[in-house]
């Protein structure tokens, strides 16, 4: 999806700086009093997970990093509010998600020559990328549309790619 069919047009500090800001107002909303620690911690927690799911080819997603550094900032696991958190995390960014011109009309062409598309994306949010997909006008051309986030198999593992061609 990223860079393939889709590209972000905005100031990467500025948009990590509004989903920093989202997140945190969230939470606090929410009863929680994460502190100044709690970015630096759950960017790193982030990181760690980019890392383990290249190595691993297993995703680990933005929630479980958010569930991972609020322990370590002595919360349990608020029941239902990390899947709100984490949507409002990204949602910062979603002004900046853009097709590439001509992917809906290359997307239609396939489709009218009878040809099915799936998406593969590896994600750590299955939500990001069914919202951008559905929010770009790109879901009616594709079926699947998976994420690693969702299944949990990180591309190149071949258990992503055996799960899209049964489907």
């Amino acid at each position: 999806l990223g860079n393939t069919l889709m590209y972000w047009d905005g100031d990467s500090k500025e948009m990590s700086a509004q989903s920093d800001a989202a997140i945190t107002a969230f939470l606090k909303q929410n009863g929680l009093a994460p502190g100044d620690d709690f970015i630096p911690l759950f960017h790193e927690e982030r990181k760690k997970g980019w890392a383990r799911a290249e190595q691993e080819q297993l995703e680990y997603t933005t929630e479980q990093a958010l569930e991972k550094t609020l322990a370590q900032l002595g919360y349990s696991s608020p029941n239902g509010l990390l899947p709100r958190a984490v949507k409002e995390f990204f949602v910062a960014g979603e002004k900046y998600q853009h097709a590439y011109p001509g992917t809906i009309e290359m997307l239609q062409t396939l489709k009218q020559r009878g040809l099915r598309v799936g998406l593969v994306s590896n994600a750590d949010d299955d939500a990001l990328v069914q919202g951008a997909v559905a929010r770009l006008g790109l879901a009616p051309y594709m079926d699947p549309i998976t994420s690693s986030a969702g299944l949990s198999w990180r591309k190149p593992n071949p258990k992503i790619f055996e799960y899209v061609a049964r489907e």
